[in-house]
């Protein structure tokens, strides 16, 4: 008995030792989680105040560069306008230049052609009409269209010249004649132009109206010709079936008669042969004889 206590008391204190053990290495254990999982806050904690520090970076990186995008573009646009400004002075001045030139072009074009002689009227009215003789007419290069050539008038784009003694008028575009005699008649090149595409544009609605009334016409006659052949078809169709039925009548009074005429043939031999005035004869060779005669006189009747 006393072996067994002891036994148990060896095996208790066993136990104890190895509980005692498990529990020490256990406790050891969750120390080192415990140091850990605080470890990982304080990492984590960390990491959050520098994701916190970095957007605080970024934003105000975000406010530079808007700051900066809006110094740009405004810079940008004052340039812009500078230089659109100073294209605009560019033009002007290059416009400016052009202006002196074509005047001074115009000038010694001028000075390349005499000068018409003018002489002023009264028209009706008390109007002043102004005739313009040129003693040479000139084309842009310089050639020669005519000479002593009187300005009769301007149609469109097309400048009418007479030469004073004798026959032979000229009709000069715009385009072709010399420019000091446009600046000598005080004629626009861009006004005529235009005045010439309006005339053309009535010439042209005039043209397709009288186009149009002329394919309404066809158009009326073709219909007109078209009711008046249908009224001729139905004619002759009416005429062809009149005809068809006054034959008919023709016919069945030919065949009318001819029967009558066969039966009357057949009475008057049947009436011989009864008397015995008449010898005996065939009745049907006669009614034939008849009818043969009756052809001969009608030849167009059907039977």
């Amino acid at each position: 008995m006393k072996t067994l206590v002891v036994c148990l008391v060896i095996v208790a204190s066993a136990l104890g030792v190895l509980f005692g053990g498990l529990y020490s290495v256990e406790r050891g254990r969750s120390q080192k989680l415990s140091l850990q999982l605080l470890e990982a806050k304080q990492a984590t904690v960390r990491r959050e105040q520098a994701i916190e520090q970095r957007d605080k970076i970024t934003e105000m990186l975000q406010d530079k560069v808007e700051q900066l995008t809006a110094v740009l573009t405004n810079s940008t646009a004052q340039i812009r306008a500078i230089s659109a400004r100073l294209e605009d002075a560019e033009r002007a001045l290059a416009d400016k230049e052009a202006e002196q030139r074509q005047k001074e072009t115009e000038r010694q074009k001028l000075a390349e052609v005499p000068a018409p002689a003018v002489t002023v009227a009264s028209g009706a009215g008390g109007a002043e009409l102004r005739t313009f003789v040129f003693p040479s007419v000139l084309d842009r290069n310089g050639g020669v269209l005519g000479k002593n050539m009187t300005f009769i008038q301007r149609f469109g784009r097309k400048l009418v010249f007479r030469p004073v003694v004798g026959t032979g008028s000229i009709a000069v575009d715009v385009d072709t004649i010399h420019p000091a005699i446009l600046s000598y008649l005080n004629i626009d090149v861009e006004t005529a132009k235009a005045e010439q595409l309006r005339t053309d544009a009535a010439w042209r609605t005039q043209q397709a109206s009288d186009y149009q009334r002329s394919l309404d016409r066809q158009k009326l006659q073709q219909e007109r010709w078209e009711a008046e052949e249908r009224m001729r078809v139905e004619r002759d169709k009416a005429n062809a079936e009149i005809a068809k039925l006054n034959a008919e009548e023709a016919a069945k009074r030919d065949y009318a008669d001819n029967e009558r005429m066969k039966a009357q043939a057949a009475v008057r031999m049947a009436d011989a042969a009864m008397s015995g005035a008449l010898a005996p004869v065939n009745i049907n060779q006669n009614i034939n004889q008849n009818v043969n005669q009756n052809l001969i006189r009608n030849p167009y009747r059907r039977w």
